[in-house]
């Protein structure tokens, strides 16, 4: 299956082609090669669980990718968008793990507590947003939507 191939089924949600280009990014990660986020839009298909342990390995490299000189990379961005996608308490074990390692695992891993934050505020979001109705009903309150007041 040839790289363009594998990409497109990995946008799709191909979740075996997506576990390949991450292993294979992680490998890349490895080296000096250039990589962009415009080369990672196959990521935007990412959505299952099972792919973090791959997403967090990726993460990792992305910050200690060896550059070309002058060159940069900016594949972590990429990497946050799906970890944040997938979400949920997997993904926050995911970021405490890397947030606890000692030594930590690269130069201002201590900031990805910003990205778990992130994580933590959509569940919250979800959470009160699922609750609002019955509370609203409860208290005898009307619902009333952003835009109506």
């Amino acid at each position: 299956l040839g790289l363009e191939a594998l990409h497109f089924l990995a946008r799709a949600g191909d979740v075996d082609a997506q576990r390949v280009c991450l292993r294979r990014l992680t490998e890349r990660l490895g080296t000096n090669a250039s990589i962009h986020a415009s080369d990672l839009q196959w990521m935007e298909g990412i959505q299952d669980v099972s792919l973090l342990d791959d997403l967090f390995p990726a993460l990792v490299a992305s910050y200690t990718h060896a550059l070309a000189p002058g060159d940069f990379t900016n594949a972590m961005e990429p990497i946050h968008l799906a970890i944040r996608r997938i979400g949920g308490p997997e993904a926050l074990a995911g970021y405490d793990k890397l947030l606890a390692a000692d030594p930590p695992p690269f130069d201002g891993a201590q900031f990805e507590v910003w990205e778990r934050d992130a994580i933590t505020q959509d569940l919250l979001t979800a959470g009160g947003e699922a609750a609002l109705p019955t509370l609203l009903k409860d208290l005898g309150l009307p619902r009333v939507e952003r835009g109506e007041a």
